[in-house]
């Protein structure tokens, strides 16, 4: 039998709804799937390896003995997640999760999500960022989103790829709020008015073999150039050497892959 996988939705609102995780047993043809979310109404949804034919609840407990030669059989498919589709870059990737420190410097401060500089100086070290776990080899990619919530100073650096003594790539936003390159000759990525107070804007950077490349908001990727060996990337909010402090700035969606 051609194994599909696929959602379907079945009303049982004749008696209580199961729990995610729980396995539904459909008798019509003796199909199976694992309970992968309930609605009100007596609502849910299974994965199944076929179409829903009839519904019922089976308790985990009480499964026939056939049911369970099936979740051994097909448990792989209804179990295992799914191969991981990053944002850009093409091919398979798989996810992997990175762990990070915070570093708050100056006048630096974050809460969750969220990464502030409160002071307006031009000067020392004023940085709110986490710093990633570094990785060797390989093809890596980072994705994450990140919203300006009110910013009052100029050349603030919002994403690092960091090579093996400075930083390969920065992310920087000004005053008149465009985006640019703080490394390779200060190149302009975005035009002025582009990351404005409330804006989601999502970054995808891929590190291999010396290379990078940058997307914003996707589109066609920016390529630079850059150091080998081990890198980690940093997100949040750090004043460039030419900067002013100032910003409020959150990120969300964070996301790793390698090939």
């Amino acid at each position: 039998m051609a194994i599909r996988d696929r959602a379907e939705l079945c009303n049982i609102s004749d008696r209580c709804p199961p729990c995610p995780g729980e396995i539904a047993y459909f008798p019509g043809a003796r199909f199976f799937g694992i309970i992968t979310a309930t609605r009100p109404g007596g609502i849910f949804s299974a994965r199944t390896t076929n179409p829903l034919i009839a519904c019922r609840r089976t308790p985990v407990a009480k499964k026939p003995a056939y049911l369970l030669a099936a979740l051994a059989m097909a448990g792989s498919l209804v179990l295992a997640a799914p191969a991981a589709t990053a944002q850009e870059g093409g091919g398979s990737w798989k996810n992997f999760s990175n762990s990070f420190s915070p570093q708050e410097r100056g006048c630096g401060s974050i809460s969750g999500d969220r990464f502030r500089l409160t002071c307006g100086s031009s000067s020392g070290d004023q940085r709110a960022e986490r710093r990633y776990k570094e990785y060797c080899g390989g093809t890596h990619q980072f994705q994450g989103s990140f919203r300006i919530n009110t910013m009052s100073g100029d050349k603030i650096s919002l994403k690092q790829t960091f090579g093996p003594s400075d930083a390969d790539f920065m992310l920087a936003v000004t005053s008149g709020r465009s985006l640019y390159s703080v490394r390779n000759g200060k190149k302009t990525l975005r035009p002025d008015k582009f990351a404005t107070n409330g804006r989601t804007i999502r970054v995808n950077t891929v590190y291999s073999g010396g290379k990078h490349q940058i997307w914003i908001n996707g589109g066609t990727p920016i390529t630079i150039g850059g150091n080998g060996g081990c890198h980690y990337d940093k997100v949040g909010a750090y004043r460039t050497e030419s900067g002013r402090a100032g910003i409020d700035v959150s990120w969300t969606g964070i996301h790793f892959y390698t090939r």
